[in-house]
């Protein structure tokens, strides 16, 4: 198994980022490339190639073009290192144009001639590793241990690891996987979980009530669904529509009750011609509503029955 990469716990990453003297424009930007690789796994080189136009500054996407292995990525800086970002191009004299991190020239932090040309400036190595010694971290401390901080606090917040491969920018998930191991987290409370020999398992989530509750809940929304589509439902439906028609005069009707007997109620409609069964449903909820039925009348059967008596009185 490959040996597992150290990573800066939370009081080394503030100590790291403490050290920084940000009233000096190269010790910001310094500064600011170490946050960027701890808050967004981005390599040393992509920090070295990151230009502006790569950045949205409204929304934090920031596009990684020709990672390693030629591969472009996606991933978000927050909106207060954004910021941060812009004050110091205007430190460097500019505005938000070109690379981001830059010499006090406006040069970009790679070697410009020479056999190593175009690669990384080795002064980043050096000045990760003084500024850690100055933190007081007795790892060895580089841009790459802060790419895999980040992702191992990534896998431990979402536990995804498919984001976390995306995240990465990795062709593989098998290189991905390293950062569950390095997590620790799952390992962790499987193990403490484990209850002693010969203890009953734990009740999962579907032996308690609210469970089943939900279940049943869940099944009855099924079955109305279904029923709400049959030609029964939509019959109902056409019903409900004739009976809304109706609703003006009704409204009428229903001030009537509180002052008058169900059988005036009843001849009112007949004058009007709207005696019909789908009056007489929106009549019974008038006098549901009312609490003019007792409870035992309260059924459609026994509505209906009390409105033809007092019709015919």
């Amino acid at each position: 198994m490959a040996k597992l990469p150290d990573i800066l716990t939370p009081d080394e990453e503030t100590a790291l980022l403490s050290v920084f003297n940000r009233r000096y424009p190269t010790a910001e930007r310094n500064r600011l490339m170490v946050l960027l690789a701890l808050r967004t796994g981005m390599r040393v080189g992509d920090l070295v190639n990151l230009q502006w136009s790569d950045i949205e500054l409204d929304t934090g996407r920031c596009h990684i073009k020709n990672g390693k292995g030629k591969k472009d990525r996606v991933i978000f800086i927050k909106a207060e290192i954004l910021s941060d970002l812009v004050d110091l191009a205007k430190r460097f004299g500019g505005l938000p144009v070109g690379y981001v991190f830059t010499t006090l020239k406006g040069e970009p932090l790679r070697v410009l001639s020479g056999k190593n040309k175009g690669k990384v400036s080795p002064y980043l190595r050096t000045m990760i590793a003084r500024q850690a010694e100055k933190a007081g971290i007795e790892k060895r401390v580089h841009f790459h241990l802060l790419r895999h901080t980040y992702l191992t606090r990534l896998y431990s917040h979402t536990k995804d690891i498919d984001l976390v491969k995306d995240a990465a920018g990795h062709a593989n998930m098998g290189t991905t996987q390293i950062y569950v191991h390095t997590s620790g987290e799952d390992l962790r409370d499987a193990m403490l979980s484990m209850p002693e020999p010969g203890t009953p398992a734990p009740a999962t989530v579907q032996d308690t009530p609210e469970f089943r509750a939900m279940l049943e809940l869940a099944m009855k929304t099924a079955m109305l669904k279904v029923a709400e589509d049959s030609p029964e439902a939509k019959a109902r439906q056409a019903t409900m529509r004739n009976i809304e028609a109706v609703q003006a005069p009704l409204r009428g009707v229903a001030e009537e009750l509180r002052a008058a007997s169900v059988k005036n109620a009843v001849e009112t409609l007949k004058a009007a011609n709207l005696y019909t069964p789908e009056t007489k449903a929106a009549l019974e909820n008038a006098l549901n509503a009312d609490g003019f039925l007792p409870p035992d009348e309260d059924d459609e059967a026994a509505t209906l029955r009390k409105l033809e008596r007092e019709a015919k009185a």
